[in-house]
């Protein structure tokens, strides 16, 4: 344990090292463990403190989800004395990809996509309050447990960095704040977005009318694994006279808040065609192909939608806006996109 002297009395600190640390539970028995309640307790606060509306029953998909190890939870703990351990924050994880620019094509980048990560006010002042024990108030947990979650996550799918892909509120102050700390790009309103099309059984009755290819995620991605990832897919258009080409990848996740399926989608480009009629084309062609593939690995259900993750590309924003795709919104609070590396 950890003892500071502070100026002027002597307090007993937590430090990070030594009293709190990130844990991964293990994915069996999960639905029975005491870990499963603190995770919903704390999504339930989450959403009441944003004002958005949190779906108790059909976060048993959320569980479910975990036990099958198709999501990873990592929970934040402190321990002190006969408080050990005491879960005070959660974090999910889904296995996803970062897509970049290289050169005239692409660089696809196994990655978490972190759908949640909070740490509970509640729970953190029941904690110091039981215990007696205080954090310093330089201490900056958040950074600590995200930047853990991801090395955790990294490691476990021998990934050889620690990027992630997340979200934040665009006047999220806090996690502003964790993100800059941890060296992460943040999407700006002017030029990055984060959309929703909830019309997906609509897109899949129109066939594309362009070529396109579907790829799996192989060895090429995950060398140490030998398996073709089973939650990512690729779906591209080239046009090999103009030197333009768009990437979108496919990702199965699900809501924390309302327990839904949610296909998380990230558009990158290479040289945009400059016809806008053109774009739109092109864009719902890749989404269309995307619905469809998704459609037949059983992602999709009645009310499923895709998320919609465009970074800087204020083109392919504008697309999307006139297509319909609408703002994601927590809350009152319009999310924008972020690529974290630690």
């Amino acid at each position: 344990m950890t003892y500071v002297l502070a100026e002027a009395e002597q307090k007993r600190y937590l430090s990070f090292a030594a009293d709190v640390e990130v844990l991964c539970i293990d994915a069996a028995n999960f639905a029975a463990s005491i870990a499963a309640e603190r995770f919903r307790e704390i999504i339930r606060g989450e959403a009441g403190s944003f004002g958005a509306v949190f779906d108790d029953k059909s976060f048993d998909s959320i569980i479910d989800a975990i036990e099958s190890q198709k999501a990873q939870a990592y929970f934040l703990v402190a321990k002190w004395g006969v408080y050990q351990p005491y879960i005070i924050g959660a974090s999910l994880h889904f296995s996803s990809i970062i897509t970049q620019r290289q050169g005239d094509g692409f660089r696809h980048i196994p990655a978490p996509y972190i759908e949640d990560i909070c740490i509970s006010r509640k729970l953190l002042s029941n904690f110091m309050r039981e215990t007696d024990a205080f954090f310093p108030k330089n201490c900056e947990l958040g950074a600590c447990f995200l930047s853990e979650t991801a090395r955790l996550s990294a490691q476990a799918c021998h990934n050889e960095t620690t990027r992630f892909i997340g979200e934040y509120a665009a006047n999220g102050k806090m996690i502003i704040n964790v993100f800059r700390q941890l060296n992460s790009n943040l999407g700006a309103i002017e030029d990055s977005a984060v959309l929703e099309i909830s019309h997906l059984v609509d897109i899949m009755k129109d066939d594309p009318d362009l070529s396109i290819c579907t790829k799996e995620l192989g060895n090429e991605f995950y060398p140490k694994e030998h398996i073709t990832h089973s939650n990512v897919f690729i779906i591209s258009w080239v046009d090999e006279v103009l030197k333009e080409s768009i990437v979108a990848s496919f990702s199965n996740t699900i809501s924390t808040f309302s327990g839904k399926s949610v296909i998380r989608v990230q558009i990158t480009s290479n040289g945009c065609p400059e016809d806008e009629y053109k774009l739109r084309k092109v864009i719902f062609s890749l989404l269309a192909a995307g619905a469809k593939e998704a459609q037949r690995r059983l992602w999709i259900s009645n009310q499923s939608m895709m998320r919609v993750h465009a970074f800087n590309e204020p083109p392919i924003v504008q697309a999307l806006k006139d297509m319909g795709a609408a703002p994601r919104l927590l809350g009152n609070n319009i999310m924008l996109p972020v690529i974290g590396g630690i």
